[in-house]
């Protein structure tokens, strides 16, 4: 295992994919042309949260993390603020993340044939990001 890297405890913002179209479809009819709309769930959880979440649901241990060094420049916090497109067009996510993860992980499962052969595919190699100066 590699060495802990504060990344893992940087904040994310978490919204179900369905909440997400909705809220595209909302924009689309009823927004404003030219505007900009930030679509966001409200929900912030680390990256830690999520893999702890997901190493409980699958019954493993802490040793199916791997810890790597950020890339340079890495946002701390990706958080987006919904209220524009909540008052202005009547939008609000509804999927909570117990919920959401829970049907994403279901989906994985299920769909397997379709992700499976994508692994490995367009790695990227983040090694060479720490000579970046």
């Amino acid at each position: 295992m590699g060495k802990k890297d504060a990344r893992v405890e940087k904040e994310k913002n978490v919204e179900a994919f369905e909440d997400h179209c909705e809220a595209i479809d909302r924009i689309l009819i009823n927004g404003k042309v030219g505007e900009s709309y930030n679509i966001g769930s409200g929900c912030e959880k680390s990256i830690k949260e999520i893999a702890d979440y997901l190493l409980t649901r699958f019954n493993k241990d802490e040793s199916y993390i791997t810890y790597i060094e950020s890339r340079p420049s890495h946002d701390a916090r990706y958080l987006l603020d919904h209220t524009k497109i909540k008052n202005e067009l009547n939008w609000e996510p509804r999927t909570s993340f117990d919920v959401g993860i829970e049907k994403t992980v279901d989906w994985y499962i299920k769909n397997e044939q379709w992700w499976r052969p994508l692994l490995g595919r367009n790695i990227i190699d983040e090694s060479k990001w720490s000579n970046i100066k």
